[in-house]
């Protein structure tokens, strides 16, 4: 799996980058209901993309990927989140 949608209930969704090469800003901000994205690495060297104002938000705690993140036993990751290989960014 190139590219994971992790929702905060656990629920995971395989996708695919729109032009079938790199995802754009524009549909990141629309997977996870957005205005800003963060960009953190994962401990397994992926990229997690999340709602860079998703603490201040409100947003549910994602446990799947807290586990994920390198950090995340200090700082817990909240909302969807996108994990995906660094060449799927541009």
């Amino acid at each position: 799996m190139d590219a994971v949608l992790i929702m905060p209930n656990g629920m995971e969704k395989e996708v695919k980058p729109k032009n079938g090469t790199h995802f754009q800003l524009d549909e990141m901000y629309a997977m996870l209901d957005c205005e800003i994205v963060q960009f953190l690495n994962t401990q397994d060297d992926r990229l997690m993309i999340c709602d860079e104002m998703g603490k201040l938000r409100g947003l549910e705690v994602n446990t799947k990927a807290t586990d994920l993140y390198e950090f995340g036993i200090y700082d817990p990751i909240v909302g969807a989140v996108l994990i995906c290989k660094h060449d799927l960014i541009k």
